[in-house]
């Protein structure tokens, strides 16, 4: 039942955070492409309007249209993605956009909220048992069914955003901690997969453990096939990556095997991380950044350039407003009286926190090189369009925070 009058108004706080984000890396932009005459800094200052107009868009629709729409949104997505592979513009070895003149569009942005949508939209229904085989599966289905185009573009970063956003979805969604553990074990299985001595020894506690619980003889028996399978086939798998795939994960283990090469990245974004110091080399002086020591600053590595040209004060005030905007929207996620606007602010959140999890974490060596930009901060013009229109949902589900339709 909806109750008339409880809008709460503008939410000044996040609408704050997200434009100070998004000025920091037009500076960060204007820093990284001044070699190119600030060409990137332009453009992406040209996004700006399109940006705030996708902002307004998700402030203003309903959240029942936006329910409604879930499954047809879902559906053009996974059209889209299989369109891009097809039609897509080839640059690189990869097919992840549809190229328009001057405009180029990646439909695997649209598809996070997509994916959202519907997975709130499934937890929400009162007759789904987030803890049932049935509704898991489903889940899963609707997960993997993106994510498996997406695999083929390739788009590893992207895909393993997807792969994120379901755990906290399901958590926010009542999952038990017993489910949870099930879900989970297969990461254990990667671990153990290179000894099959201990991959059989955690596949016989395993078992143990799920008869103790009593589980279904199904499920019991799926736990085991499943985890058994992740087990032997995570070692074929290396064969199945892409070189430059592999290549960023021994380096990653020890960027030194190639300092000159795949390595040089990382070696170089640590290098004006930390030569940056406490306050930075100041606007438009960082050497790292104006020698083009390191590539792609304007996109994967503009957390760099914040590191060398503003010090440890200016990364410190970034991660505060990351932290500020991520805990904002699982503040109201939980507080939220409508279910599916509740798992929609979560959902939001965990995109937000995984972006910059992964992207900070890779410019300062904790994780590979994966692509994943940085919200509000990187250069792309779909990028920052998917993230204000996430941003202007979210500020409209935070004013009907006390309606529960």
């Amino acid at each position: 039942m909806s109750r008339s009058g409880t809008s709460s108004g503008l939410n000044l706080w996040l609408l704050l955070a997200v434009a100070a984000l998004y000025g920091l890396g037009l500076l960060g932009i204007w820093s990284a492409s001044a070699g190119q005459e600030h060409f990137y800094f332009y453009r992406q200052l040209l996004w700006g309007a399109p940006a705030l107009v996708a902002l307004l868009v998700g402030y203003l629709i309903p959240a029942r249209i936006f329910l409604g729409l879930a499954w047809i949104t879902y559906g053009l997505t996974l059209l889209l993605l299989l369109l891009v592979l097809l039609f897509g513009d080839g640059t690189a070895g990869a097919s992840r956009w549809f190229d328009f003149g001057n405009i180029r569009f990646q439909p695997s942005e649209l598809g996070k909220l997509a994916l959202v949508f519907i997975l709130a939209r499934l937890l929400a229904d009162q007759q789904q048992n987030v803890n049932s085989l049935r509704t898991l599966l489903i889940s899963f289905t609707l997960t993997a069914l993106p994510l498996a185009l997406i695999m083929l573009e390739p788009d590893l970063g992207t895909a393993l955003t997807y792969i994120f956003l379901l755990l906290p979805l399901l958590i926010a969604g009542g999952i038990s901690g017993l489910m949870l553990f099930v879900i989970i074990s297969p990461l254990l299985a990667v671990l153990f997969s290179f000894s099959k001595v201990l991959l059989v020894i955690y596949l016989l506690a395993l078992l143990l453990f799920s008869f103790k619980q009593r589980l279904s003889a199904l499920l019991l028996g799926g736990i085991v096939l499943v985890n058994g399978l992740v087990g032997m086939l995570v070692p074929h798998l290396w064969n199945l990556l892409h070189d430059y795939q592999k290549v960023r994960l021994l380096t990653f283990i020890n960027p030194k095997l190639d300092p000159l090469g795949a390595g040089y990245q990382i070696i170089q974004s640590k290098t004006a991380i930390g030569s940056g110091g406490l306050f930075g080399k100041g606007f438009g002086g960082g050497t790292q950044v104006q020698l083009d020591f390191l590539p792609t600053t304007h996109t994967d590595f503009i957390f760099s350039v914040i590191g060398e040209e503003f010090g440890f004060v200016g990364a410190l005030v970034v991660l505060a407003l990351f932290a500020l905007v991520t805990l904002l929207l699982i503040h109201y996620g939980f507080r939220h009286r409508n279910r599916f606007s509740s798992l929609t602010l979560i959902g939001i959140a965990a995109i937000m926190f995984f972006h910059v999890l992964v992207n900070i974490g890779m410019t300062i060596g904790l994780f590979p090189v994966t692509g994943l930009p940085l919200p509000f901060l990187s250069y792309g013009g779909s990028f920052l369009l998917s993230n204000f229109f996430m941003v202007g949902v979210a500020l409209n589900f935070i004013r009907h925070r006390r309606e529960y339709t």
